[in-house]
């Protein structure tokens, strides 16, 4: 009988870990041995805005401001600009592509998925995540990119 058990032990085992993959991929909520899809932004300017699901103490208020603002301005101005959500710590190919170090980010990106605006959320800044700043560099980009 020992010897029987000892032939079934890779098996059990190969179970375990597969149990265990499993169990990661419901807890990240996408498949762990699979890359994320890139986000398709239709050729269209977009404001990508970039969080974490923790922090420290320090930065947890600026999580909740930016949530909030982007949350009342995605409601008012969704049809002259796309705007999507991302937790950095679920996406690492999105932080190398746009190159960010930390989060909240917010980034404008033109209809080629450039870069053209960027800013990080600084706790003792009074006007962080100013979101007039943000309809002017948006009514700016989508005016050039109407003249072209």
């Amino acid at each position: 009988m020992a010897g029987l058990i000892q032939l079934h032990k890779p098996r059990v085992w190969l179970l375990v870990a597969g149990v265990i993959v499993l169990l990661l991929e419901v807890k990240v909520g996408r498949p762990f041995l699979l890359p994320a899809s890139p986000p398709d932004f239709g050729n269209q300017p977009a404001l990508l805005f970039f969080n974490n699901k923790e922090g420290c103490e320090c930065v947890l208020p600026l999580y909740t401001k930016a949530d909030e603002v982007i949350a009342v301005w995605t409601s008012n101005k969704s049809a002259r600009i796309s705007v999507h959500r991302f937790i950095l710590d679920e996406r690492p190919d999105l932080q190398r592509r746009y190159k960010i170090e930390r989060a909240p980010m917010l980034l404008l990106l033109d209809a080629d998925e450039q870069v053209v605006w960027r800013e990080w959320g600084v706790a003792s800044d009074p006007n962080v995540f100013d979101l007039a700043r943000v309809e002017t560099k948006i009514s700016l980009l989508l005016a050039a990119a109407s003249s072209d």
